[in-house]
């Protein structure tokens, strides 16, 4: 068994979220949170929040260099609010939840 210091530990820690895994999104192109925020409308915090709940995944650095997200992942957020609800603006977290949940337990229509 291999013990690991959490305080010297400086691998970085990827978390996986419902949109990468549901709809098999590439995983090689990661952006920083700033451009991640520019490109989805949503706050870095919102970002932050979103992956917490399991919705978006992203990559904390434990080197200082900050949180980055997937940009494929963010190209079906935006579509998916986009589509669903024909809105302008930052993407809901209630409707991707909710889009989530529907194909969870019934399938892509």
């Amino acid at each position: 068994m291999i013990l690991v210091d959490p305080l010297q530990d400086t691998t970085d820690r990827i978390s996986w979220g419902w949109t990468a895994l549901l709809y098999d999104i590439d995983h090689s192109q990661w952006v920083p949170s700033q451009e991640a925020s520019k490109f989805s409308g949503l706050s870095p915090t919102a970002l932050k929040r979103w992956a917490g709940r399991g919705v978006l995944s992203q990559v904390t650095s434990r080197k200082g260099r900050g949180r980055f997200y997937l940009r494929s992942e963010l190209d079906v957020i935006w579509c998916i609010t986009h589509n669903t609800t024909s809105q302008d603006g930052a993407p809901s977290l209630r409707v991707i939840r909710a889009h989530i949940e529907d194909v969870i337990y019934n399938g892509f229509r």
